[in-house]
């Protein structure tokens, strides 16, 4: 059985490749944030994601370029909208778009994607949490509050989340 682990040096490997009907995902010396993303939509079934696209800025503008869109990729504005209401679009299996820069053009590392594993907020009140499954760091579980509508606990502000 492959599993996430821990390289001693911050970052994470797989121990062996993953297989679905359609798609393997194969092992490497890192296994970056944005390969779990692709590798989950991959192993799903769905396409336009490719290995191609290391940087989380890639990943991000495809979700919301048209190829994306047409391919059945959606993309849910965080940053510069009714952030209450943007949450309430957000599901488990939509990838979180964290970035010190928004849509920073080179790979500065600053900047990160995780799967939404879990997602409750309160339609009124914006109060509740995300609960993410996360690479590239020591905790793969992470648990981000959200208080009136504000993601909580993130290392660079969630600009967008992106799902299909």
């Amino acid at each position: 059985m492959a599993v996430l682990q821990d390289s001693g040096s911050g970052y994470n490997y797989l121990s062996a490749p993953v297989s679905s009907t359609c798609y393997t995902a194969t092992t490497g010396a890192f296994y970056w944030c944005t390969l779990s993303i692709i590798d989950s939509y991959r192993l799903a079934g769905i396409d336009g994601l490719n290995r191609g696209m290391t940087f989380v800025i890639q990943v991000h503008n495809y979700w919301m370029s048209a190829a994306g869109t047409a391919a059945g990729y959606k993309y849910v504005e965080y940053e510069l909208a009714n952030k209450i209401q943007a949450l309430q679009n957000v599901y488990p299996g939509y990838a979180m778009f964290m970035e010190r820069v928004r849509l920073v053009q080179t790979f500065d590392g600053n900047e990160h994607v995780a799967l939404v594993r879990e997602i409750k907020v309160d339609p009124t009140t914006g109060n509740g949490y995300i609960k993410t499954y996360e690479s590239n760091g020591g905790i793969k579980d992470v648990t981000y509050p959200v208080s009136g509508g504000d993601i909580i606990g993130v290392t660079w502000p969630v600009r967008g989340f992106g799902g299909h």
